[in-house]
């Protein structure tokens, strides 16, 4: 569980400096998108994400990503979730057996 922690960690801490990369600011309603690489044993493929950056409760900035370019191909069989939790930020990716992928993380700024 640790090592899955560990990997879910760096590959979405990654995927934030990405999207952070390609200009998005925390205006209400900044729209990018960020591919999250495989993460063997949680995800097999790269996902491609569109997302959207906005400022929630204050000074905490919300990014709230769906996957794009149809299922992601290794559905599970029941919904999975994995979240990663630090000082400055939290993280859900969740798996739907329909094959959608979502990502929300909250920053504090």
């Amino acid at each position: 569980m640790l090592g899955r922690t560990l990997i879910l960690s760096l590959c979405l801490g990654a995927a934030l400096i990405a999207f952070g990369a390609s200009g998005a600011t925390a205006k209400p309603g900044e729209k990018g998108t960020l591919t999250l690489p495989a993460m063997p044993p949680i995800t097999k493929v790269a996902i491609d994400f569109a997302c959207t950056l906005t400022p929630d409760q204050g000074r905490v900035d919300k990014l709230d990503c769906h996957n794009t370019g149809g299922p992601y191909p290794y559905p599970p069989k029941d919904t999975k979730v994995y979240k990663v939790r630090d000082p400055i930020s939290r993280a859900t990716l969740t798996l739907y057996p329909d094959g959608e992928v979502t990502l929300i993380v909250y920053v504090k700024n």
